[in-house]
């Protein structure tokens, strides 16, 4: 005898995308190149860098858009990066006086945390 059961799961977030054919999950990947920590999925790419200051930027690119941002009167500071679970986080430690800026990727979401 057939079971007519149906089961049904909800996330506080997205975890899949719709690609124009089928759902595909989101997953996220952080690596490691040319002096930058990129985390990206099927739809965007965060790249911050391993040392933050008044000169570099943080990048976010998303389809055919970039948006790019600096802080003034920072110190300079060396990324921290780690993935835990289904996030990364990025922390940038005293870029002023017991001041740590903290970033968490999760799927379709950044978190800045001053």
């Amino acid at each position: 005898m057939p079971n007519y059961t149906l089961e049904y799961v909800y996330y506080d977030r997205d975890i899949h995308y719709y690609d124009g054919e089928k759902y595909q999950e989101i997953t996220s990947v952080m690596e490691e190149e040319n002096n930058t920590h990129i985390v990206k999925n099927d739809n965007y790419q965060i790249v911050f860098p391993n040392t933050i200051n008044e000169n570099k930027s943080i990048i976010l690119e998303y389809e055919n858009y970039e948006l790019s941002y600096t802080f003034e009167n920072i110190n300079n500071s060396l990324i921290t990066a780690s993935s835990e679970g289904q996030y990364s986080k990025i922390v940038y430690s005293e870029v002023m006086d017991k001041v740590d800026l903290e970033y968490y990727v999760l799927n379709e979401q950044l978190k800045e945390n001053i």
